[in-house]
């Protein structure tokens, strides 16, 4: 499973990889600050396994990881 931040540096963007991942029926469960909600829903598009959102604390991701 891949933790997958929605804002990437460069070029492409996480839910442009997250659609990579998808495809290659790879999880992911992207982390973000972001609340935008066109951003937001774009990425739900993708159908990730979850979302977490910054600031985490591990006992976020500790549940996703099983």
């Amino acid at each position: 499973m891949w933790l997958l931040d929605i804002f990437i540096k460069g070029d492409e963007n996480g839910i442009d990889r997250a659609r990579e991942l998808r495809e290659s029926r790879i999880p992911f469960v992207y982390i973000s600050a972001n609340s935008n909600a066109d951003i937001l829903h774009a990425a739900n598009d993708t159908q990730p396994e979850g979302f977490i959102v910054k600031p985490f604390r591990k006992e976020d991701v500790y549940p996703l990881s099983r």
